[in-house]
């Protein structure tokens, strides 16, 4: 064959040469096959997301329930289908670029040639056909148990009947398989998360709830408001160690400071009681404290070398040679006027001081066990060696500043149980409960007697073991807010709950939050208990926050609000997000615009 004849065999077989209704079916069944086949690999792909989250796709020619929730991450699978919104595409446009330019040849399509694409749809649905439905294994589930596919499940796990009774009003069906995974929310005392939780189930803990329930957690996250919100946390929070290594150090500083604060306000009550050398120690320390306490005003963590050795052992000898001779050996004049010196310096104290009222004339110090609750393993001590004996045992003992100027209500001291609700960490959303109650001490307040746990502690788990409980004159050593509220009116002449205390509370619960950071997981929820305690300027003070608070019956006035909180969580945490705007007793504390990131702390 010459060369003629082979040129003219490759020009018959040129695409120019097909007949034109020829290369309109091949542009058809091209553009047929390769829509039907992105069509199939996005079903596949969001059929197998759903499967993953066990999320059944409603069959559109079923009518059954399907007001069950889809959190955010389903809703976005179902709006990237190309199911939504899908409109009909009728003409494609081959632009100049396209491989089909040089398939057809020398064809122009420089100015671009329509082409008809026929849009599939499926086949009319008749009495003998049947869409493929895909099952989770939470349907099959449902399926062997009796319960609609719509319905929501829930599993309460302790003593929560108003839980149960809130949720079975709104038809939602419970599982009493407490390990069960098949469930849309569960309500459980134990504050971890398990693991095998899936992301879209709801669950009434946080993973990172510990850096607020154990308490040196809570002290060095407390701390960080100086830098997240610039308030400074001295200004609602007593002083806090723990009592590792570092904290000892920190704490013993801090404890031989404030005793010479103390001593000097003996001094104004009772000048005859120390000797001039010791008032002059006293001043000399407290005028470093001062400093001290500038540094800490701007955010300065740790605590810098107060008190040498020798001024430590003036201070707290009560042999008058040991203390003259030890006073001759630091060389300070002794010709000062320690009355008039004395003056001044309290006067600094209390100008840079926030805790200033809080330190009485006997510098005392609570202790407390870093991950017990209820009152368990509390003591009070204002001897340095006793304490440090006592705390000797291990490193997860916290120490607290006493509050040494409470506010008394029938010669008792009380403190006041605040709820709080995280309806979610991300955004940070706050709410608050406007009904709380407060707890008092059975016997009534003395400083004298710090060994009594019934003078001091206020926990209705240490007060009900007394005798003397049921013949308290406080009835349950409980008052509800509306108690308290009318007793302030009275002898304040003015609301000052709602005017002073309450605002200045929800300030302090807004930045101990935020100080935290983001708590973890999108679907948990929590109820806390803050305890806050007032003292005699009607100034709160936060002492510790509680995870999975007491919910008991323990007196009648517990026994109304919790289950008046309880139900109105339900209506925050399920029925708010429907639409329902009533949100029963809890108020919108604080709601955040910005994601609040993960902050690196270690829990031991």
């Amino acid at each position: 064959m010459d060369k003629k004849n082979i040129i003219t065999e490759n020009k018959s077989l040129s695409p120019k040469s097909f007949p034109k209704d020829k290369k309109d079916s091949l542009e058809k069944n091209l553009f047929t096959k390769l829509d039907e086949k992105k069509n199939y690999k996005n079903e596949e792909i969001k059929r197998t997301r759903l499967e993953s989250l066990h999320y059944r796709r409603p069959d559109p020619y079923i009518k059954e329930p399907t007001e069950l929730f889809i959190n955010i991450e389903k809703k976005q699978i179902l709006e990237r289908s190309p199911d939504h919104e899908k409109k009909t595409m009728q003409k494609v446009v081959v632009k100049p670029s396209s491989p089909f330019k040089t398939f057809y040849g020398k064809k122009n399509f420089s100015e671009g040639s329509s082409i008809d694409v026929p849009v599939v749809l499926p086949p009319p649905r008749t009495s003998g056909t049947f869409l493929q439905r895909h099952f989770s294994p939470y349907d099959t589930w449902k399926a062997n148990n009796s319960i609609p596919v719509g319905k929501k499940v829930f599993i309460i796990n302790g003593n929560y009947p108003d839980v149960r009774k809130a949720l079975l009003q709104r038809g939602w069906v419970e599982n009493s398989d407490n390990e069960s995974i098949y469930f849309d929310l569960k309500w459980a005392r134990n504050a971890r998360v398990p693991q095998n939780m899936l992301e879209w189930q709801f669950y009434n803990h946080f993973p990172r709830n510990f850096e607020l329930s154990v308490k040196w957690q809570l002290y060095d996250n407390i701390k960080m408001t100086n830098k997240v919100t610039r308030a400074n946390y001295l200004t609602f929070m007593p002083r806090s160690f723990r009592l590792d290594s570092k904290g000892h150090e920190d704490f013993s500083e801090t404890f031989k400071a404030n005793y010479s604060v103390s001593i000097l306000k003996n001094f104004m009550k009772y000048p005859n009681k120390y000797l001039p050398d010791q008032i002059i120690i006293a001043n000399t320390i407290c005028k470093r404290w001062i400093q001290e306490l500038e540094k800490q005003n701007y955010f300065e963590e740790r605590v810098s070398p107060l008190v040498m050795n020798i001024e430590w052992k003036i201070l707290t000898s009560k042999d008058p040679n040991e203390i003259k001779n030890s006073f001759a050996r630091i060389m300070i004049n002794s010709n000062q006027d320690a009355y008039s010196m004395t003056i001044k310096t309290l006067e600094k104290l209390e100008e840079v001081d926030p805790q200033f009222c809080l330190n009485g004339s006997k510098n005392i110090w609570i202790v407390k066990a870093g991950r017990k609750s209820r009152g368990r393993d509390i003591a009070l001590f204002n001897d340095i060696n006793q304490l440090r004996m006592h705390t000797s045992t291990s490193n997860s003992w916290v120490v607290q500043k006493y509050i040494e100027n409470p506010l008394i209500i029938s010669n008792r001291k009380f403190d006041i149980r605040q709820w709080v609700l995280i309806s979610s960490s991300d955004p940070l959303t706050i709410w608050i409960y406007k009904k709380s109650y407060l707890r008092f001490s059975l016997e009534n307040y003395s400083d004298d007697n710090i060994t009594n746990p019934y003078i001091h502690l206020t926990n209705n788990s240490i007060s009900k073991k007394s005798t003397k409980f049921s013949s308290s004159e406080i009835k349950g050593c409980m008052w509800s807010i509306e108690q308290f509220q009318e007793y302030l009116k009275n002898e304040k002449n003015i609301d000052v709950w709602n005017t002073q205390i309450f605002p200045a509370i929800k300030k302090i619960v807004k930045y101990s939050l935020l100080a935290i950071g983001n708590l973890g997981r999108k679907n948990s929820f929590e109820i806390l208990g803050y305890d806050f305690m007032i003292d005699d300027t009607l100034k709160p003070w936060l002492l510790e926050i509680n995870s999975s608070p007491a919910m008991d019956y323990s007196t009648n006035v517990t026994e109304i609000l919790v289950k008046e909180v309880l139900e109105d969580a339900i209506k925050v945490i399920v029925d708010f997000p429907s639409g329902v705007l009533d949100t029963g007793n809890f108020e919108l504390c604080y709601k955040a615009k910005n994601y609040l990131p993960f902050r690196r702390t270690t829990l031991f």
